[in-house]
């Protein structure tokens, strides 16, 4: 019984591995075909590419091989006619045959020797021009400088020179000053290794110390490279507090802000200048804290201070007028939907200042922080009946004056007179207009009272109110009709209880009547 039991799992992975070894096995044999399918698909896709490339490395067999082919069957035939010689007229005779073969053989048009060049010849060309170049390029050729007949050293070009004899220049001359140094320049090209080349302000250096004038060592003061005097060490600390307080009355310390002369002006250099240049500091202190007049004859300062500075903003961003079609409309009438409204956006720019009015701005950034509203008007598609529209632009959400703009208020709002009454030349028959868009909930007649009059309901948009044109001649709407702002509905005259031709209208919220001349204004 317990073998029995045993002999289950071992049946089970016996049956399990025989299984893998299968799958295996039929895997390999899938791959193998697999491989070898695409093998001999590629292999047939290629014919035209692989006898390209044999006939390529033919050629270039060839090309190469066949001058020493011919060197070796040129060698075959002389040693057969040597042979041939040697045995019918002896050794000299074996050498005489020999040596034109030798001759071609060695010096030929396909001898050894001119194969041997033909192959060797470019080699030895190329390395040659590769030494040319890396002698050339590793090799450090500058300009060896002469002035005055004295070797001052080697410079890096000729401009070295020309800035260092302007150098020179400015330090022996300043305001109302007309120095001259005699420079007289040789240069000539050499290969000088690895030595140290000379600055501009080291050869002007040497240059003054080669002349006549009498220097000493000081500060020069330039502004836009004209000197204005020098000044000595002990007077630096004088002369930075006052460049510092000049700039320090236009700068607000903000962290990206950079304040500096709108001109050069350059006081920060030791070196040798003209003796009688040296002036006392308060000299040149007095000079520039003084003021000018600039061209338009205004007072400002000597020195002009330049700032420029990141600033944020806000601007407005101008709103845009949207036009859209109304078939409840009719032709020619017109309403404003939604009031436009200005946007703001944040406006990052480069502002620059010379003595603290602006002079230019770059903007560099602008970020939209409310987007403008656009003003929606209305255009009526609907065809005109036998009506007159309103001249009046309506606005949503707004009453419109109910008939003509040239007729007034003669009666108006009061205790025993809820309504305003509009009349004025030429008052009879004038149109009656719908205040507002809203459905006609009443058309009726009061012999005593209202006499024909009309009442809608307007809508949300103004508020759920009501109102009412009495007094009317002719009414042209119906109940349940709907109308729009402008949109004639009746005419002015005389029915009902009342001494002349007009209209009497009144705006009511549910039965509480409410004072019109708060809802529509005369235009």
């Amino acid at each position: 019984m317990i073998q029995k039991i045993l002999s289950i799992p071992l049946l089970f992975l016996q049956t399990l591995g025989e299984t893998v070894v299968s799958v295996i096995k039929g895997t390999l044999i899938d791959l193998t075909e697999f491989a070898l399918l695409t093998f001999k698909l590629v292999w047939g896709k290629t014919i035209k590419i692989r006898e390209k490339i044999l006939n390529i490395v033919k050629y270039i067999s060839v090309f190469f091989a066949s001058p020493f082919v011919k060197l070796w069957f040129n060698f075959q035939n002389m040693k057969e006619e040597m042979r041939v010689q040697n045995q019918s007229s002896g050794f000299i005779g074996a050498m005489k045959a020999g040596l034109p073969y030798f001759m071609r053989f060695t010096f030929g048009k396909r001898g050894l020797a001119v194969t041997a060049f033909n192959y060797i010849a470019p080699i030895l060309s190329i390395a040659f021009l590769f030494n040319v170049v890396t002698y050339a390029t590793s090799s450090n050729f500058t300009l060896k400088l002469v002035v005055n007949g004295e070797f001052l050293g080697y410079i890096e070009s000729e401009q070295v020179f020309l800035d260092a004899q302007a150098d020179a220049l400015q330090r022996v001359n300043y305001v109302g000053s007309d120095n001259v140094i005699e420079i007289i320049a040789e240069f000539s090209i050499t290969n000088s290794g690895s030595t140290e080349r000379l600055t501009h302000r080291q050869v002007a250096n040497a240059i003054l110390e080669n002349s006549d004038f009498t220097l000493k060592y000081a500060y020069g003061f330039f502004i836009d490279g004209i000197c204005y005097g020098a000044f000595l060490e002990s007077d630096k600390p004088l002369i930075d507090t006052t460049i510092t307080q000049l700039l320090s009355e236009y700068s607000t310390g903000e962290e990206d802000e950079h304040v500096d002369f709108l001109n050069h002006v350059q006081w920060d250099e030791y070196a040798q200048f003209l003796e009688e240049s040296v002036v006392n500091p308060r000299e040149i202190i007095a000079m520039i804290t003084a003021t000018k007049k600039n061209a338009e004859g205004e007072e400002e300062p000597y020195l002009p201070v330049a700032v420029t500075r990141t600033m944020e903003y806000e601007v407005p961003v101008a709103f845009l007028t949207e036009t859209r079609m109304d078939d409840n409309r009719f032709i020619g009438q017109t309403m404003v939907s939604q009031s436009g409204a200005d946007g703001v956006s944040q406006v990052t720019a480069k502002v620059s200042f010379v003595n603290g009015v602006e002079v230019s701005r770059n903007v560099i950034d602008t970020q939209e922080i409310t987007p403008p509203k656009p003003r929606i008007v209305l255009h009526g598609t609907k065809p005109v009946e036998d009506k007159e529209i309103s001249p009046m632009v309506p606005i949503q959400g707004q009453f419109i004056w109910p008939t003509n703009p040239s007729l007034g208020i003669t009666q108006g709002f009061r205790s025993g007179h809820t309504a305003i009454d509009i009349s004025g030349s030429g008052a009879r028959r004038s149109p009656v207009f719908a205040a507002g868009d809203g459905e006609v909930i009443e058309v009726s007649w009061i012999k005593h009272g209202y006499g024909h009059h009309i009442i809608i309901q307007h809508g949300e948009e103004h508020g759920f109110l009501k109102s009412l044109y009495s007094h009317n001649d002719q009414q042209i709407v119906t109940i349940g009709q709907r109308v729009t702002a402008g949109e004639q509905i009746a005419t002015i005259g005389t029915t009902g209880r009342t001494e002349g031709p007009h209209l009497h209208f009144e705006i009511m919220e549910g039965t509480r009547r409410l004072d019109p001349r708060n809802y529509v204004k005369r235009p």
